[in-house]
């Protein structure tokens, strides 16, 4: 995957662009564009996504994307090949971090890397496993700048540990149907950074302080005093200008597939992992007494 950093109306930011996939029928590839925005700042991190998912077929608005770890500070966002899947046969990375998360309920790590191996490595396993299954199966994915192989899932790992922020980034991938994983810091973390996965061709625009087009979704951060209030609106930002009707005309191929519910959260060292009053899925607040 190509990182760079950009000079943004943002502050310094890490952007990570991805284009999000996965596989239908008879595996053709389609394009399912997802967008996920991370921002960190003095009093707690802040994450969101867009809500929508589907296909041409079904839509759904309120997809979750952004998933909080149980008894801990951090919370993991997925990006890329959720469900491989043919005709016959079903592969649910996201049922997989699941049980995954749950069996970690019970343990304690102080180290990030050891944790976010514990939650992902089942990923590796379960498609080696169905690899094997499904010998006829040819494994796609997306081909990134500087990284070996197509990429098929990233797993953004975000939060603290030990009160120390974290953000890693474990990558699912293959090379010549080899399948192989890696783990990797994302960047040194300070004040104003984030990480930002949508829309290049938008956000490319919405961080040039003299471009105007989407001067009504332009946040500020001091990068060194970054509020979490400020926070939350730059990542409001970030994720409804991928789906204005400027945005879709720009960037047809991934920002018509981007929208549905803004989904918004916190991570505090205090209180954990709480989403944002108004940016709840909607399936949690219907849970909600």
């Amino acid at each position: 995957m190509g990182l760079r950093f950009v000079g943004d109306c943002s502050g310094d930011s890490l952007v990570v662009f991805l284009g999000d996939r996965r596989w239908g029928a008879c595996l053709t590839l389609i394009d399912m564009p997802t967008a996920i925005f991370t921002a960190y700042t003095s009093q707690g991190w802040v994450i969101a996504s867009d809500g929508l998912g589907g296909d041409d077929f079904q839509k759904d608005e309120d997809v979750k994307k952004v998933f909080p770890l149980q008894r801990t500070n951090l919370a993991y966002a997925t990006i890329g090949s959720v469900k491989l899947f043919d005709q016959q046969s079903v592969l649910d990375f996201g049922a997989v971090l699941s049980r995954a998360a749950n069996r970690l309920l019970t343990k304690s790590y102080s180290d990030p890397h050891l944790y976010l191996q514990r939650l992902c490595v089942p990923t590796y396993n379960a498609l080696r496993k169905f690899q094997k299954a499904n010998p006829s199966w040819i494994l796609k994915g997306l081909k990134c700048p500087d990284e070996k192989g197509e990429t098929i899932l990233i797993v953004v790992l975000t939060g603290y540990v030990d009160g120390r922020p974290v953000q890693l980034r474990y990558r699912l991938f293959h090379e010549a149907q080899k399948v192989g994983s890696d783990i990797n810091p994302l960047f040194a973390i300070r004040s104003g950074m984030g990480m930002c996965h949508g829309s290049e061709k938008v956000w490319d625009m919405l961080h040039d302080r003299n471009d105007p087009t989407f001067s009504d979704y332009k946040t500020l951060l001091e990068p060194s005093r970054a509020t979490l209030t400020e926070a939350i609106q730059s990542a409001k930002n970030h994720i409804l200008v991928c789906s204005d009707r400027r945005a879709r005309e720009i960037d047809p191929e991934k920002c018509s597939k981007i929208g549905g519910r803004t989904q918004i959260a916190t991570i505090k060292t205090d209180e954990g992992f709480q989403w944002v009053p108004g940016f709840e899925p909607i399936g949690i607040l219907r849970s909600i007494p």
